[in-house]
């Protein structure tokens, strides 16, 4: 998760120095791993080539397709979830510090 501490430290820009996508989406998922760290329970990102006959992979593919024919649902508030977890878990703003 290297790249999220550089993407903090640049102001949330990516290499070409554009605004990172789904920033505030992005943000929610780094706190629920930091509330997941600080439970003792780590979890491991790891690359997975689509379509290698990956059960897992697969399975994400086909609710992905799935998915794609549900109708629209209005994006989720993102910024206010992420709050409302870091005070529950009494995490403040340290994610927001670029810890």
């Amino acid at each position: 998760m290297e790249w999220s501490l550089k993407w903090r430290r640049d102001g949330w820009k990516d290499a070409a120095g554009n605004a990172v996508s789904n920033r505030s989406m992005i943000e929610y998922i780094l706190t629920l791993l930091e509330t997941r760290k600080r439970a003792g329970q780590l979890v491991k990102i790891e690359y997975v080539r689509s379509h290698s006959g990956d059960i897992g992979n697969d399975g994400a593919d086909a609710l992905a397709m799935t998915g794609r024919n549900l109708p629209e649902e209005q994006e989720r508030d993102w910024a206010k979830l992420n709050e409302d977890l870091q005070t529950r878990e009494g995490l403040g703003d340290t994610l927001d510090n670029g810890r």
